[in-house]
């Protein structure tokens, strides 16, 4: 039940934000993890040129030997909102969390970094 109202007070954290013109003004990728004991939920946050982005996050995932339980997406104007479910595999319970989390925040934020530099020259 808990999960469930985290879970819905994301969506509404989202909204709202779209509503206040947040989401959509910006174009840099954004990525939030939320834990609940061996599961995990992590919402991405791009624009429509950053859906490589999606991708890099199942692989990292899977590199880290977590197992995705679910996965969908939906685009809002020039904004697509990618949430992933996962657990930590019988086979690895030893997996770090929080390492993971600095992992996929570090991937996006080089990411968004990159296409800075890029957009500068």
């Amino acid at each position: 039940m808990k999960e469930k109202k985290e879970s819905l007070l994301g969506i509404e954290k989202l909204n709202t934000s779209m509503n206040n013109g947040m989401a959509g003004a910006s174009n840099s990728p954004e990525i939030e993890i939320h834990q609940n004991g061996s599961a995990f939920q992590v919402i991405l946050i791009t624009g429509l040129d950053h859906q490589f982005m999606f991708n890099r996050v199942i692989r990292l995932l899977h590199e880290d030997g977590v197992e995705i339980l679910n996965a969908s997406f939906s685009v809002l104007e020039d904004t697509a909102f990618h949430s992933i479910h996962c657990k930590v595999g019988d086979y690895a319970p030893s997996l770090d969390s929080a390492r993971i989390s600095e992992k996929l925040r570090k991937c996006v934020q080089d990411n968004a970094q990159r296409r800075l530099l890029t957009l500068d020259f």
